[in-house]
């Protein structure tokens, strides 16, 4: 479904109409505008999750220093098919160290497993420009052709 639903994305990045795209991707209409516009699902116990729209705008590409998204999932569930962490690391082309820092870093501490999506979040946070503290600060200095007299 996630792949359909990047598939979906894409032809709506290239100009693609709701309808269009949801007929080459075999998907109803309303699933369409669902993942274009978002919305807030209700459950029994009355808590609302809202599932985000797509972004119209293309992905950022980030260097291959990084771990991506996908592989974040990847390594999520490949120890789920019996893999090992090196054979995790040989099928994304990774150093097994890579691969065993990054799940202990991002290790759900109440769920003892690795989380994909946080992960994701935080490097996308560290990867942040910070803001840039001004150099002259922001107290009023008087410049030094003032000063003198």
């Amino acid at each position: 479904m996630v792949e359909t639903r990047n598939k979906y994305a894409q032809l709506m990045r290239q100009g693609i109409s709701n309808a269009e795209a949801c007929r080459t991707l075999n998907i109803n209409r309303r699933t369409g505008m669902r993942w274009r516009h978002g919305r807030t699902v209700t459950n029994a116990q009355g808590r609302a999750k809202t599932y985000a729209p797509i972004s119209l705008k293309a992905p950022p590409t980030i260097s291959s220093r990084y771990l991506s998204e996908g592989e974040r999932i990847e390594i999520a569930d490949a120890p789920q098919h019996g893999k090992s962490l090196r054979q995790i690391a040989v099928g994304l082309g990774r150093s097994p160290s890579t691969v065993s820092r990054e799940v202990a870093r991002n290790r759900s501490p109440r769920l003892k497993r690795y989380a994909p999506r946080a992960a994701q979040v935080l490097a996308e946070a560290a990867r942040k420009p910070q803001p840039q503290i001004s150099t002259t600060g922001s107290r009023n200095i008087p410049s030094c052709a003032t000063c003198v007299r």
